[in-house]
């Protein structure tokens, strides 16, 4: 058995070090993309890792995560791993890693990743939906990290496109059909990855019609894994611990108080955190 860590970061290198030494065995690979924008690199992150190159600038939101995403399981899928788990630099573990480990052997080729039809979400009382679908109707216009004449030209265009969205409705694009959503974190048996990354290659089209769109990489994986997806080897749950705001879609930062929570849940991971003091502390409760 080999499981492939796939970790999105883009800050925070002492904590993401605490992370991937708290996945450390023998069972385990760790696969890494940094941010581009991110003020630290490959070099200074002191724990075994495979760095994922080129990386991207990944300002939130921006397609590019997406583009992270996919090539996080396109190299890990190159070494035969046997499932895939996406976590952010901001997750930890929430059981020891062999236990973790030792979970996966026992399912069998079943899939773990939250996944509902796009209609779905009007009934989720956590979510604005009216805001939701701008996800979709509004260009999305990612930060321009990159100065050069041609990014510079294309950001100018693409802010002035979405003034004339928000004054004309004409020019506001339509909701894709068929679409699925949901947690963009995932664990992924490698028959599942196997589908997923032939739909990526011939998805041209739709790849295409959601570049524009916000915060995609909650989409897209989820719109082209259901397409081949056996139900009977699939739960509709991430193994995300997690706390969340109303009416945003976003997490709470996980607190000292949380810690016993995350520890008695059935998830895997807890989402997110930002005091290292309290990181540790949970490094060294699943350590015990």
């Amino acid at each position: 058995m080999k499981i492939a860590v796939l970790i999105l970061a883009h800050k925070s290198p002492e904590q993401l070090e605490y992370l991937i030494k708290s996945l450390k065995h023998n069972e385990v690979n760790v696969y890494l993309h940094i941010d581009k924008s991110a003020e630290f690199s490959y070099s200074s992150i002191e724990a075994e890792f495979v760095p994922i190159l080129p990386n991207y600038y990944c300002s939130w939101g921006a397609y590019n995560v997406t583009r992270a995403t996919f090539d996080l399981l396109k190299r890990a899928y190159k070494d035969n791993n046997d499932y895939y788990v996406l976590i952010s630099g901001e997750d930890f573990p929430a059981k020891p890693i062999n236990k973790i480990v030792e979970f996966f052997k026992k399912q069998e080729g079943i899939s773990y990743m939250n996944i509902i039809p796009l209609e779905d979400v009007k009934k989720d009382p956590l979510v604005d939906y009216s805001t939701f679908i701008k996800r979709f109707s509004f260009v999305h216009i990612p930060m321009c990290h990159n100065k050069r004449i041609f990014s510079l030209f294309k950001h100018h265009c693409l802010t002035n496109f979405k003034k004339l969205q928000k004054k004309l409705t004409f020019f506001r694009f339509k909701t894709p059909t068929d679409i699925f959503v949901g947690e963009n974190w995932f664990n992924l048996h490698k028959h599942d990855v196997e589908q997923l990354l032939k739909e990526f290659r011939k998805s041209k089209w739709l790849r295409f019609r959601l570049s524009f769109g916000l915060l995609m990489e909650e989409v897209l994986p989820h719109t082209l894994l259901k397409r081949n997806l056996d139900s009977n080897k699939w739960v509709n749950d991430s193994l995300r611990f997690t706390i969340w705001k109303p009416n945003t879609g976003s997490p709470e930062i996980l607190k000292s108080d949380n810690i016993s929570q995350a520890l008695e849940s059935n998830d895997l991971f807890a989402r997110k955190f930002e005091d290292l003091s309290v990181l540790k502390e949970l490094f060294n409760k699943i350590k015990e």
